[in-house]
């Protein structure tokens, strides 16, 4: 009975000295009729098996991880070139074109739909622009006759002879 066994009927480990030391698997129980019965199985095998799994995963995990840096890094990069580039079309509609628009590639990412929210925007905003302009000018152009007179009528006041000079100065300013 190997020293150490406790007689349960459980497998347990067991090493048993010596250069190099013996790893077992063992289980140990008391008969009826005072007999030991002990069943064991060296570990070798597992041990090997185990550390040879240590060893691939450790193998397996650093390309792993280095190649998740990589595609990280690159990643990153790419997503910060094109947030400089929408950044810079950002900075030329701030600035006043509002002719420009965000780019949006085919792929449509939630940035492409955003760039797509933002463009949709900028042209209703355009349209509207557009429109207030041309309202302006067709006000200007009403105007324009019915001011005409006005000033016509109010040059003649001024250059009426029955005027005190005051009144004359008040219709030119």
């Amino acid at each position: 009975i190997p020293p150490g066994l406790p007689l349960d009927g459980r497998i347990h480990k067991v090493v048993l000295p010596g250069t190099p030391p013996v790893h077992w698997r063992a289980a140990g129980r008391e008969l009826a009729d005072h007999r030991f019965l002990v069943v064991a199985r060296t570990a070798d095998e597992i041990l090997a098996v185990n550390a040879e799994l240590v060893r691939g995963a450790v193998a397996g995990i650093a390309p792993a991880v280095l190649l998740s840096l990589g595609a990280g890094v690159l990643v990153g990069f790419a997503t910060e070139a094109r947030l400089r580039r929408l950044s810079a079309v950002a900075e030329r509609i701030i600035a006043g074109d509002l002719g420009e628009r965000l780019p949006a590639r085919a792929d449509g990412d939630e940035l492409d739909r955003l760039c797509a929210i933002v463009n949709h925007m900028l042209d209703r905003l355009e349209a509207g622009m557009e429109a207030l302009k041309n309202v302006g000018e067709n006000i200007a152009h009403d105007l324009r006759t019915p001011l005409t007179g006005l000033r016509a009528r109010m040059e003649r006041l001024a250059a009426h002879p029955g005027n005190p000079p005051e009144v004359a100065e008040g219709i030119g300013r």
